[in-house]
């Protein structure tokens, strides 16, 4: 069988080709996609790699990863490896595509990742040497798993909350297609909106999660600040860079209107060399000032219908499989 893989340029324009494993230990930029598969009351399938995997082994990830071949339209490539892995016949199409590197030391993941969504009811027959186990999860199964996040921490790289204040009053809000991209204040905190927002309960229960879990400061000075994204468990950080602000675009959900966006993910220990310059800007009173309060007010008035963990979710499972195993 031919395993030959498509180089490309930053721009998706082929190069060449190269043996697959040869390509990620010579660490060249290669043509991918990544399959995210749902049911039609909004499940989303995860996959658990399985053990004998060549890197990420026995890691969740979204439904089907892989590699179009030397010759073949990625569309085709993506409906051939559901049915090799997964079993399945799906009609899926294109949302967007994005770069990213990982480096492994012998090898690397540097892809130009096009990203498809599919709609799928029916029974799974997965491949077990390729897949460890599956699992469908509800918006209401992610929203309990929320609550084992113990703290967020946030900071903003420039004065925003106190340079001005805006006027506490009710507002509507009406985002067109054309201009979707907007935030919340300033760049750096931006969330996109799906619909009119009217549910004002909601609004308390994203706004109470913000309260409980947490924490946001900003720069109060207007000495620069390097943005990067750490995220940390019991046995490992991992830092996500460049992260510019905390947008779609910056987490990988859409493509935006960047002529390149290449985010790099570093593990231990240059990650926690970032993690312990976050903790010292983070415990510093002089330059930095707590505006939690005034985050979830603002979120208060935006969010009017969409409960917030359809907006983790869509955060979480439309960007890399890998950072949602972060995560």
């Amino acid at each position: 069988m031919n395993d030959d893989i498509i180089l490309v340029d930053i721009f998706d324009k082929e190069t060449g080709s190269a043996e697959k494993m040869e390509a990620h230990r010579q660490k060249k930029l290669h043509r991918a996609f990544s399959l995210f598969i749902a049911d039609k009351h909004g499940n989303m399938l995860l996959q658990k790699r399985a053990e004998g995997k060549y890197h990420s082994a026995g890691l969740w990830c979204n439904a089907c990863c892989s590699h179009p071949r030397k010759g073949e339209r990625i569309r085709d490539a993506v409906i051939r490896r559901a049915r090799e892995e997964l079993g399945i016949d799906v009609d899926p199409y294109e949302l967007f595509h994005f770069t990213y590197y990982e480096d492994f030391g012998n090898l690397a993941e540097y892809e130009l990742d096009h990203v498809f969504l599919a709609q799928y009811e029916g029974e799974l027959h997965p491949d077990p040497e390729e897949v460890g186990d599956l699992r469908w999860i509800s918006i209401f199964e992610l929203k309990k798993e929320l609550e084992n996040c113990e703290e967020l921490r946030f900071i903003f790289t420039s004065p925003t909350f106190v340079a001005e204040k805006t006027a506490k009053e009710r507002r509507e809000f009406y985002i067109s297609r054309l201009k979707h991209e907007k935030s919340i204040y300033g760049t750096e905190f931006e969330v996109r909106l799906r619909s009119e927002l009217k549910q004002k309960a909601i609004a308390k229960e994203c706004a109470a999660w913000i309260k409980r879990k947490a924490k946001f400061r900003t720069n109060t000075t207007r000495e620069g600040m390097n943005n990067f994204l750490v995220v940390e468990n019991n046995d490992d950080a991992y830092t996500y860079m460049p992260m510019n602000a905390f947008t779609t675009v910056d987490l990988g959900c859409e493509k935006g209107k960047n002529l390149t966006n290449i985010v790099t993910r570093l593990e231990n220990p240059a990650s926690a060399e970032f993690l312990r310059t976050f903790d010292a800007v983070w415990q510093d009173e002089e330059k930095l000032s707590d505006v939690t309060e005034d985050v979830a007010s603002m979120i208060s008035a935006v969010y009017r219908e969409n409960p917030p963990e359809l907006i983790y979710f869509m955060i979480l499972c439309i960007g890399k499989g890998q950072f949602l195993i972060d995560v």
